[in-house]
Formats: structure tokens, sequence, C-alpha cells
């Protein structure tokens, strides 16, 4: 998880607990909040996981076939009727690790950016796309997506946020689309669309209200999914846009629960998301091309960002809670651990972590972890074996790691004053290429 989506979630649990009753003015509850940005931004290590949440559960799933959707989204509703009983006979076993902490092929490069804040970039050859600080005065603000040369440090606006408090993020891209989503700490958010062929700007879907939000978006072609939530009326549901027809469909209704965050990811053709179901943790999965759905047990009650690739579904398993105090978040973890569930095999590979790796990515048969100590490993399965590399960070203070939409390893860094070559307003990010 980045630091923006923790940050955004920060502020949404806030407004679900400490500021739930409604008794503090609004200049209150934005100085306590940005007192906690702050303090997560700059002493990353006062939290050693980040905020996370527990995925939600997803049993029911909701038939509603406008005549205005396509044949394709009609086909998608019919089968999601007949849903087979959860797969739970599946072996679990310690992955078998080959260590390589003394050698890596990973190779980091560090580039300066001239902007004081950013969130979520992704790489594409030489460009950078990436949401900054632009010409406001609040330095919280991430107002500005910018296409950033890499190699000439060039740089062009693709798009300004209209909210205030703007803290826009959760970039992806492929060859023909690139998203993220316009995000207001007053609650206010909208997933936006770029056709790179065209240059065409759309907005998909909307938000206005401090009862609602928009988690988690995601780019596989075509097809953007994104979890929707309205506090107010308690629900939780997962959405599937199609790009070139422009509909729009409910693919699942989830059990709604405050203290959940639930997220969906694509990849290689499918959707996937989690569930907590009476004491138990399961995963589904949902093929884009067949509209097949299967539901399959999970090695733990609690499943946090559920990611698929090459026929396994990687994930963060635990029986952990997060529980508000004091104005702030806090976060409790017990049995926490990293691996995957590989579906042809029937086998849950965990993998055992020293201490609470609290920043987790997957992608292509890797698994990327941040641990505590700041340590970066990225573990890849391979002729029954998982290879464990500890790859060298150039810098410190790095606070999140993940993986870009073509498999590269962005690692974003809090900079330092002290930093070699430091220039005032500028900040960092280092890059691992996609070998």
């Amino acid at each position: 998880m980045n630091m923006n989506q923790q940050l955004n979630h920060l502020k949404e649990i806030m407004d679900q607990t400490i500021f739930k009753k409604d008794t503090l003015s609004s200049k209150k509850k934005q100085e306590i909040y940005e007192n906690a940005i702050v303090t997560k931004r700059k002493k990353r290590h006062h939290f050693s996981a980040p905020v996370l949440s527990i995925a939600l559960a997803s049993c029911f799933i909701l038939l509603i076939v406008g005549l205005s959707l396509t044949q394709l989204f009609y086909k998608q509703s019919q089968n999601l009727s007949h849903l087979p009983e959860p797969q739970n006979h599946f072996r679990s076993i310690i992955a078998n690790e080959n260590k390589e902490d003394n050698k890596s092929d990973y190779e980091e490069t560090v580039y300066y950016l001239p902007f004081q804040n950013y969130n979520d970039p992704v790489v594409d050859g030489n460009q950078m796309f990436v949401h900054v600080h632009g010409d406001r005065n609040k330095h919280l603000d991430i107002d500005t997506f910018i296409q950033y040369n890499l190699e000439t440090n060039d740089y062009k606006v693709l798009y300004k946020s209209s909210f205030s408090q703007a803290d826009m993020g959760n970039t992806q891209l492929n060859e023909d689309w690139i998203i993220w989503k316009d995000f207001s700490r007053s609650g206010k958010s909208k997933i936006m669309t770029l056709n790179r062929s065209t240059g065409e700007m759309k907005k998909i879907t909307e938000i206005s209200g401090k009862n609602e939000a928009l988690r988690s978006p995601t780019l596989y072609k075509e097809y953007i999914a994104w979890i929707y939530l309205n506090i107010a009326n308690k629900e939780a549901q997962v959405h599937l846009h199609h790009l070139l027809t422009g509909e729009t469909i409910i693919l699942a209704n989830l059990i709604y629960n405050p203290e959940s965050y639930p997220t969906v990811h694509m990849g290689d053709g499918k959707l996937v998301w989690a569930s907590h179901e009476d004491g138990k943790g399961f995963f589904y999965l949902y093929d884009l091309e067949t509209k097949n759905k299967e539901k399959y047990e999970a090695p733990a009650p609690f499943v946090i960002y559920a990611k698929y690739s090459n026929g396994k579904i990687y994930a963060i398993n635990s029986s952990g809670k997060v529980y508000p105090q004091e104005g702030r978040v806090t976060q409790y973890w017990d049995e926490l651990n990293y691996g995957f569930l590989d579906i042809n095999k029937k086998e849950f590979h965990t993998i055992i972590a020293n201490g609470k790796r609290g920043w987790f990515d997957a992608y292509d048969d890797k698994m990327v972890f941040l641990d505590t100590e700041d340590v970066l490993y990225v573990h890849e399965f391979q002729k029954n074996h998982l290879n464990s590399t500890k790859v060298p960070l150039k810098n410190e203070d790095p606070t999140s790691v993940s993986f870009d939409n073509d498999g590269n390893i962005i690692i974003d860094y809090m900079i330092q004053s002290f930093d070699k070559g430091h220039i005032e307003n500028q900040s960092k990010v280092g890059v691992i290429r996609e070998n």
C-alpha cells in the first residue's frame, strides 16, 4: 500500500471514529488531520505497518442489468448467479526459500524531482507520470499531474485538480490508457482517465459527499475496477467499467464494515478481491473474458491487498485490526505473514516474515517487501523454489515500495535536508527497472 493510500485511509478512519459525533469544529478537525498527516510523512518509523484495515465479506451478487448496458455486461451478470462452493481443501506449506542476501541483480536509480511532494509515480520508458505539489501555498496539497522526462528533466502539466485540499494519486497506465484518482481531503473524489492515442480526458465517476468513498481504482486493458463505499447507507460494492463502451456495472455487493479497507486488483485477465465471512477469509476471482467467478478460502481470517498473477493470488494474511486511539491510528497485528495461493497446485505458500513488513506489492510472480528496518526484499517463485533477494538501497528513509504497471519497482523517499545534492523544495524517488 503506498503512502497516498495510507493517508487517505487515515482521514477516512478519523471521519468514522474520532470525528463521528461531530463535536469538533471544521477548523479543529483539519488541524488534527494535518498534524497526523505531517507526523506520518516525516516520522514513518513510528508506524511499523501501513494504515491497514481488513478486507470485507462478499457473498451477495447483485444481478442488475439495465436495458442501456451492452451485451457484454449482460452476460457477466448472468454468470454471477451460479457461484460454486469455495475450494477450501488447499494444502498449506512454508515456502522453500533460496536465500540470496549477498547478491542482487536489481539496480536502483534515484531521481530528484523539482517539487516539494509527490504521489504514486509510474514509469514508462524515460517518462514518469506523477502527481506533484504544484503552485499552491499549502505544502500538503498534491494538485498537479505531470509527465516528467527522466533524461532531460523537462515536464508538461497534464491535469490540475479543482479540489481544495487536493491529494491526487492511484496512478496506473498501459499502452492505451492512464487513470488516476483526483481526491480531496474534504471527501470529494473522482476517477479520471486519459486516452493516450487521442489525448481525450474523461471523468469516469465522481462522489461529492463525505459519506462516500472511491477506493483502489485498478486498470487492465480497457477495464477499470474500483470499490465504492456509501457510509450512510452501509453499502460496499465492486464496480467494473468498460472504457470502450462507457458502461459501468455493479459486479458484487460486499457486506459493509466501517473498520475494513476493501481493495480490488486486475491482472492477467482476472479481477480479484478478498472478504471476511463468519470468521474466515476468502478470495474472489472473476474472469474478465469468460465472466466466471470463483471463491477460495484463504489461509487466514483477514486478507489484505490481494493481487493476481500467473495462476497465483498474492496477499498479506493476518488476524490484525486497526484501533483509533487518542486522535491517531495505531496498528496491532498478530500472526502477520505474506504468501500466495497457487490455484493449480492447490497450495498456500507462506513466507515467514521477520517483524512487521508493512509495504507489500506483487507483480508477475514477484513480491516486494519493505520491512520495518527499511530493508527491501524481492521474492520470486521459480521452479518450485522461492528466490529471496535482499536489495541494497542507495538512500535512507524509504517510505513505501510498489510495482508500477510495467513491473518497475518504485521506492518513495522522505528527503532530508542533509541529503547529498539536496535542493530546497526537491523530492526524490527510486526506480528499479524491470529486468
